[in-house]
């Protein structure tokens, strides 16, 4: 089994790549990687992104981390990919419209 960390070069996925590795091992779920291939995104048993991590950081700080903008559109970039791949997802119920409409909603941000 694969699971792909997407990176979609927003930031230092070094410790959440360890923290999956760590389980993975634990629990004998395959080999984990960091990755913004689209084919190896395609292949993976399952592919996950971690844009949480700047909606925490503005819950936490009552603002966006400088690189929020760019962050975001990389994010619904990504979802993109894993629609278009033939991984497991939970976005059954979106279409890619439905995505790019969400990337206007919530990517302009001041």
């Amino acid at each position: 089994m694969l699971t792909a960390l997407i990176d979609y070069e927003s930031g230092n996925l070094h410790s959440a790549l360890k923290a999956f590795e760590k389980i993975s091992s634990e629990n004998s779920l395959g080999s984990v990687t960091v990755t913004n291939d689209p084919e190896i995104i395609s292949n993976a048993d399952e592919a996950l992104s971690l844009w949480s991590s700047v909606i925490d950081y503005n819950m936490t700080n009552d603002e966006y981390p400088e690189d929020a903008e760019e962050t975001c559109n990389a994010y619904y970039d990504a979802l993109i990919l894993l629609k278009e791949s033939n991984c497991t997802t939970d976005l059954e119920y979106l279409s890619s419209e439905d995505i790019e409409d969400l990337r206007l909603n919530q990517c302009d941000i001041q």
